[in-house]
């Protein structure tokens, strides 16, 4: 604005007077035309006159003055996010949770988005996505242009343990050195999981010392009957 040589003023809605003192003749006042650029900004056309009353004159400034809004919104969103497979197969369906979105000066027509690296833009429903880790992106963006944007992990797990399923009264026959190798596979009788069946193995079950293995060696020791036990990993 106008800079006027004295420090002898007083300034009040929109008026500057002189007071008493050096150049108590001058006076300036200013008008505003303010344009809305955006929700949260606008532009302010300012007009300065300054008189000199004593001797009549006056002259005029312009003077534009911009208030931007230049601040994205703030976003709070789940860090990590953890969906589990069907029962039945090996695929999840995904609903993604809405997120906190803030801001200050342009809040009205904020856009809030949410995309993902296994479909489309939006919170899902999201049917039959596999076992995996992605990324889920929220964004959101003010009524002025400013955009902000987290990201978030999500990760499709299986939490189903299989199911282990014996053969019953199975019998076995010794070789000429007295024993007998049985496979897990063996003594399996329909072992299952709703993702992917890794292993079977087997122990008996009266051995707490030993580890499960793939096969055991049945000898004489064995011929009363033991009982095995099979256990099954996804």
């Amino acid at each position: 604005w106008p800079f006027i040589k004295t420090g002898k003023y007083t300034t009040f809605a929109g008026v500057t007077q002189l007071k008493s003192g050096q150049n108590e003749c001058l006076e300036a006042k200013y008008t505003d035309v303010t344009m809305k650029i955006c929700e949260g900004s606008s532009e302010i056309n300012r007009i300065w006159t300054v008189f000199e009353h004593c001797s009549g004159d006056s002259i005029t400034y312009k003077q534009l003055i911009k208030v931007l809004d230049v601040a994205p919104p703030d976003i709070t969103v789940k860090k990590y996010l953890t969906f589990t497979v069907h029962d039945y197969d090996c695929f999840a369906d995904v609903i993604l949770p809405d997120f906190d979105a803030f801001d200050k000066c342009s809040p009205i027509n904020m856009v809030k988005d949410v995309s993902t690296n296994f479909g489309s833009n939006g919170n899902g429903p999201y049917f039959n996505i596999p076992i995996g880790k992605y990324q889920v992106v929220y964004s959101a963006t003010d009524g002025c242009g400013n955009k902000s944007s987290k990201l978030s992990e999500l990760e499709v797990i299986d939490k189903t343990a299989p199911v282990s399923i014996c053969k019953q009264n199975l019998s076995f026959s010794l070789d000429q050195s007295g024993q007998s190798v049985v496979s897990a596979n063996q003594i399996d009788g329909g072992s299952f999981d709703n993702c992917c069946l890794e292993f079977l193995k087997i122990k008996r079950k009266n051995d707490p010392v030993s580890a499960f293995s793939y096969s055991i060696n049945l000898t004489c020791e064995d011929i009363n009957y033991p009982m095995l036990t099979l256990i099954s990993q996804d």
